[in-house]
């Protein structure tokens, strides 16, 4: 008997040592198999923009091979969900925003996820431009023309977003809230199909971001009134801004990414850098600030801090919006 005790302990014990070593290896030796970077949105919207562009530059300076995969749902929650439940070994990371992992937090008070205690966040990638664009055929050519047609057809004008909660919802509802107009929300799976919701006339208008609408801004097949924030983008200098109607209005928008909490402090670190790296890359700034972001890259800690500060501020902007679960 003593010495199955003694043998079972032995057993025990090498199983440790085992795993503290094979935690270790993970920690030195990634990335040594592909990384998946999940987009919880469609192809061609925002945050799927920015995983690929960082995708591609990772792959080619990690050597291992960086695969983004849409896992799209329940606005960004279901691919956001999916990775907080993922092994927290650095393969699998999430590009975040900041209605995945802001705005949701307060609509939704069923969250498979925590925006705080589920990840460990990793890096900011960039925040972003927007630009508040309508169908061609709405007979406006201002924001104050808008303004002016929204509140001669209450309730009868459509806006699109990626999802209910997300960027393009809360910037529209607070957009009609501010104004005092009735608007209808029409959600989509992502950025792209609702800004192509916009172009065929399925829905009037919508807030979208430059990489979004970026290849459209001097066509016909859209009409873009203005700039939102109080800043003027230096890629359409001439557009006045929405806080000329709108002084006080503003919204949150950047994209980051995250791994699974419990993810080694080495292996973030490592990927910190390796992301950090990619932001300072001048042909992976050039792209991005060409496609309407502004380039970031900052450290754990630093993109912690954000997000955290980011949840304090959107039960006030969820108020002031009106926005609801529908």
């Amino acid at each position: 008997m003593f010495k199955s005790a003694r043998l079972c302990l032995g057993v025990i014990v090498l199983c440790s040592l085992f795993g503290i070593r094979a935690h270790s290896q993970t920690a030195t030796d990634w990335p040594n198999r592909p990384i998946k970077i999940v987009v919880p949105f469609a192809p061609t919207g925002t945050t799927d923009v920015a995983a690929r562009i960082v995708a591609q530059k990772l792959q080619e300076d990690l050597g291992q091979s960086v695969v983004v995969e849409n896992r799209v749902g329940a606005s960004g929650m279901v691919g956001t969900d999916f990775v907080a439940r993922a092994a927290p070994d650095g393969y699998t990371l999430v590009m975040g925003s900041s209605s995945t992992f802001g705005s949701v937090k307060v609509l939704f008070s069923k969250l498979t996820y925590d925006p705080v205690t589920d990840f460990v966040p990793v890096s900011m990638v960039a925040t972003s431009q927007a630009f508040l664009v309508v169908n061609p055929s709405l007979p406006v050519n201002s924001v104050k023309e808008l303004v002016d047609y929204l509140k001669k057809n209450p309730g009868k004008i459509n806006y699109s977003s990626a999802g209910i909660g997300t960027f393009h919802h809360m910037s529209g509802a607070l957009f009609g809230s501010m104004l005092g107009v009735q608007m209808t929300h029409v959600p989509y799976s992502g950025g792209g199909p609702g800004f192509n919701a916009v172009m065929a006339g399925q829905v009037e208008f919508m807030i979208v971001t430059w990489a979004e609408v970026g290849g459209y801004i001097n066509s016909d097949k859209i009409k873009v009134l203005a700039t939102v924030g109080k800043e003027k983008s230096p890629l359409k200098p001439d557009l006045p801004s929405i806080t000329d109607v709108l002084p006080n209005y503003e919204v949150p928008l950047w994209v980051g990414l995250l791994a699974p909490a419990k993810t080694p402090p080495a292996v973030v670190e490592k990927i910190n850098l390796a992301v950090k790296k990619v932001m300072a890359n001048e042909s992976v700034k050039k792209r991005l600030v060409d496609l309407g972001f502004n380039p970031v890259g900052n450290t754990s800690a630093e993109f912690a801090s954000a997000i955290k500060s980011g949840l304090a501020q959107w039960p006030a902007i969820v108020r002031a919006s009106g926005a609801k679960v529908e």
